[in-house]
């Protein structure tokens, strides 16, 4: 029987964006990317720990693999904490969920940094003026969920996860740096880290197979 692996996706991220993700996925997973305007429409964290356990049932699942890509990975470490029933096994991916104090500004340029040196700047331009529309339409979403994203802190909450759990970091990702990799590492007992070489925050969407290598 094919394992359901639900995938919490990152910052304004469509299905799209996980095609290769999706293309790639093996027999014996069945992959569901639960968008955040099903799961969280209101951009809040209350919203979707309401929201996302409807969306399960309506899926028919009881016990899922979860995995959590940047914003999606600290909506996961949420989930988990309040539900750790439901997850039989956590993978967050260049997460979000370490909040040190860092400046907005240093936060906003390694943002920037991290569209243009992936080699994929162009192509994400290109995406989001062609969704253009639909961006303006969900913005009050994207916005509350940024601002979650940007500085949210979960260390603290991290020895309260008893789940298996793998960690996979890019090694050059500076939109959530190695060193936060390293902390929620830290502070989840019995986590597993794997840290992928020459990678950015986004190599998942460019290199989909190292994610079903490591899991």
């Amino acid at each position: 029987m094919a394992k359901n692996l639900i995938l919490l996706p990152g910052w304004t991220r469509s299905e799209r964006s996980y095609r290769g993700l999706i293309n790639s996925c093996p027999k014996d997973y069945r992959l569901t990317i639960a968008l955040h305007e099903k799961v969280c429409p209101k951009g809040h964290i209350e919203d979707f720990l309401i929201n996302f356990p409807k969306f399960l049932k309506e899926k028919g699942l009881n016990k899922i693999i979860l995995a959590g890509h940047s914003l999606g990975g600290a909506l996961a470490i949420e989930f988990v904490l309040k539900y750790p029933k439901k997850v039989d096994q956590l993978i967050l991916i260049d997460s979000a969920g370490v909040y040190e104090g860092e400046n907005i500004f240093e936060l906003s340029r390694n943002f920037l940094k991290n569209i243009f040196l992936t080699g994929r700047g162009k192509l994400k331009l290109w995406l989001a003026f062609r969704n253009s529309a639909g961006l303006v339409r969900k913005f009050p979403m994207h916005l509350k969920l940024g601002q979650y994203a940007f500085k949210v802190d979960l260390q603290a909450h991290g020895s309260k996860i008893q789940v298996p759990t793998v960690i996979l970091w890019g090694e050059k990702d500076h939109l959530t740096p190695l060193w936060q990799g390293e902390k929620l590492h830290q502070a989840i007992p019995n986590s597993k880290f794997i840290i992928l070489k020459d990678m950015y925050h986004d190599w998942i969407l460019s290199n989909p197979e190292l994610f079903w290598q490591n899991i």
